[in-house]
């Protein structure tokens, strides 16, 4: 799926509202994979049929996503 289009349904998704609650569910409790499988699920996509890898190095991706959601916390902004 195109990038931009699953940061689009997954701004629309009750999980993106979770997240900004703070939900450890969702902040902690699910892989980055469990989390868009969710997502495409609940919008109605087909859900990729890929193998879930989990890495033990964190990428640049996982800092940015971090960041910014310490950010979000710290200032209490939505």
């Amino acid at each position: 799926m195109d990038p931009d289009k699953y940061f689009k349904v997954f701004l629309v998704s009750p999980i993106s509202t979770q997240f900004e609650n703070g939900n450890p569910t969702y902040v902690a409790g699910k892989t980055g994979c469990e989390i868009v499988k969710e997502v495409i699920r609940g919008s109605g996509f087909k859900e990729p049929k890929t193998e879930e890898i989990m890495y033990l190095d964190k990428s640049p991706e996982y800092w940015s996503g971090y960041v910014l959601a310490y950010y979000q916390w710290y200032t209490a902004k939505t």
